[in-house]
């Protein structure tokens, strides 16, 4: 009997932890275990690249478009290839979950759209940080099973990149990220000063970011984040 899309799906995340292959889930766990938001984006160590790939043909499917696979390059960025590896669970469409199945879109490096260029190309994060989100990941242990998400101050850090330099309607944010941020904030998960250092390996003007945040002035982040302020 072939397992529901949410079984196959953190069977596949425990597949993962036994290989020893390093990934935290960046977005898409609010809603677990019953369905992602809308699609799950995973990251994993890029030294762990080929066990990922091979536990993720053998535990998902590679997601196809009409157009074909959608597995792809970004190109080159500052340290490595930026790969991008959708997959999906098997079987019919669930009505109840988004997208009718777990659509997980892994990443072997965080990478966003560059304002060089109009953001039309992509482009790395550094390094260290890329590594930092990976290491300081939270274990979370349900009885469905176990995922990684990243550290609160990390999250948010990540959010405020999605948002300036991904989102075609900046300086605009989106809505529920501005929920989740405010969640974390609200529930005194979150420690400014380590928050502002994570900031500051994304962008400058990382405490006066901090202090637009807890504003909730968020459409005045952008031009802090892009250098742009006068």
């Amino acid at each position: 009997m072939t397992k529901g899309h949410s079984d196959q799906f953190f069977s596949f995340l425990s597949d993962l932890d036994s290989a020893g292959v390093r990934h935290v889930i960046i977005r898409g766990f609010g809603k677990f275990p019953k369905t992602p938001d809308t699609d799950v984006d995973l990251l994993y160590h890029i030294d762990d690249h080929d066990k990922y790939i091979n536990l993720a043909k053998s535990g998902l499917e590679e997601f196809i478009s009409a157009n074909g696979s959608e597995w792809q390059s970004f190109g080159s960025g500052e340290w490595c290839e930026m790969l991008y590896s959708p997959c999906r669970t098997s079987g019919d469409p669930d009505p109840e979950i988004e997208n009718g199945c777990f659509r997980v879109d892994s990443y072997n490096s965080l990478y966003f759209k560059t304002p060089y260029y109009n953001f039309s190309t992509y482009w790395t994060v550094d390094k260290e940080f890329n590594d930092l989100v990976i290491s300081s990941r939270v274990k979370i242990s349900e009885e469905f099973g176990t995922y990684y998400i990243p550290e609160p101050e990390c999250e948010i850090a990540l959010l405020v990149a999605r948002n300036v330099l991904d989102n075609k309607k900046r300086p605009a944010w989106s809505t529920k990220h501005i929920s989740r941020i405010q969640d974390l904030i609200q529930s005194n998960q979150v420690e400014s000063g380590r928050l502002s250092s994570r900031i500051s390996k994304l962008f400058p003007s990382s405490e006066k970011i901090v202090e637009l945040i807890y504003q909730n002035s968020f459409r005045e982040i952008m031009k802090y984040a892009l250098g742009t302020a006068r």
